[in-house]
């Protein structure tokens, strides 16, 4: 909390980084913080927001609010929230070349299964399957968690078909398994 008043010269800047021209006298106010953070979505795109800190009396964060630039329209982050510098750095490593040679695994049959490496950087996952039912799709789960069926409810008797890709700078693993013969699925980890 601010205790009088503050000597000395500093630049005043608002949300948007651009200096301010103030007339009278700047109060600080040590209960309140805020910071521009990003939020670093699965496709490697990057999405900017303030963070505004609260603190009690005593210097303890008591919580925050996310709003977009302009600072009173509430936002959510929807990926994985980062220092802009850190994400900024996480989204182009995603997206430039890699040191080694991708590895390629193709499921085929009923009970084929594969768990990613958590150090590859991207995964990618091509699927061709028929669904004749959602319990006979393909499924895929990440880090041992909730199984999710590859395909749309309803698309019976037909081939379904998809890629899947993601930017792994967390670390996770996907587990793939093919529940029904003649399936095409093809997975390919970059590190």
């Amino acid at each position: 909390m601010a205790t009088g008043a503050r000597s000395g010269r500093s630049e005043v800047t608002g949300v948007d980084g651009a200096p301010v021209t103030v007339d009278g006298t700047v109060l600080v106010d040590d209960k309140v913080r805020t910071r521009v953070l990003c939020d670093l979505q699965a496709d490697t795109s990057i999405v900017e927001f303030l963070r505004t800190y609260t603190y009690d009396e005593t210097g303890a964060p008591t919580g925050f609010t996310d709003t977009e630039l302009d600072g009173s329209t509430a936002y959510a982050p929807t990926g994985t929230v980062r220092d802009c510098a850190v994400a900024a750095g996480e989204a182009a490593d995603c997206q430039s070349g890699f040191g080694g040679a991708p590895v390629l695994t193709a499921l085929n049959n009923s009970g084929d299964t594969h768990t990613t490496d958590a150090d590859a950087r991207r995964i990618t996952i091509n699927y061709q399957a028929n669904s004749a039912s959602g319990a006979n799709r393909p499924t895929i789960q990440v880090n041992g968690g909730a199984t999710t069926i590859l395909g749309k409810n309803g698309d019976q008797s037909q081939i379904i078909f998809g890629t899947l890709s993601t930017c792994n700078t967390l670390g996770y693993t996907l587990t793939v398994e093919v529940n029904q013969n003649n399936q095409d699925i093809d997975i390919i980890e970059e590190f």
